[in-house]
């Protein structure tokens, strides 16, 4: 009975540090949101330019300064279209989640440049991490959202639809 009763606590133990194990890999194969799709209006004036798109974690100045005040320290995703009209659909997008408040997603940065390739760089020179490398050129219009600006456009039940001043 003592042999049997130890057998099933080894058994149980190992079991346990096998499921442990394999934890973290499962939790990263889930661990992303969805960004619900995003219609952008008002991009005539920028017909043949590139739009980059940074689904990211980090800051954005207070109201006073300018949309160019954005830190970013994290790109979760990133995407880039050119612009051929004057409204661009970008898809639902599937963004990486991080566990916790610290690093999750909480801006989307919009960034209208000249070439297809652009890489963001903060004006403090401090580096983000997972940036995809690109043309460092000064971007001729930035303009971002954060989570909560888009939930609140989610909420009034039409779709998450902005006119953007550029």
């Amino acid at each position: 009975m003592k042999k049997m009763v130890m057998s099933l606590g080894l058994f149980v133990s190992v079991f346990v540090l096998t499921l442990v194990s394999f934890l973290p890999t499962a939790l990263a194969q889930t661990a992303t949101e969805t960004v619900d799709a995003i219609k952008i209006s008002g991009l005539g004036n920028y017909n043949g330019k590139f739009l980059t798109v940074y689904y990211a974690h980090g800051s954005k100045a207070s109201v006073q300064f300018e949309d160019r005040q954005v830190k970013l320290r994290d790109v979760k995703h990133q995407t880039t279209s050119r612009i051929t009209g004057d409204t661009l659909v970008l898809p639902a997008t599937q963004v990486k989640k991080d566990f916790g408040f610290a690093g999750r997603m909480n801006l989307v940065v919009f960034v209208i440049h000249n070439q297809p390739q652009f890489q963001w760089t903060n004006a403090d020179g401090s580096q983000v991490m997972n940036i995809a490398a690109g043309s460092q050129e000064i971007p001729q219009v930035v303009n971002s959202l954060t989570l909560i600006q888009l939930n609140e456009l989610k909420a009034l039940g039409q779709g998450i639809s902005i006119q953007l001043s550029f």
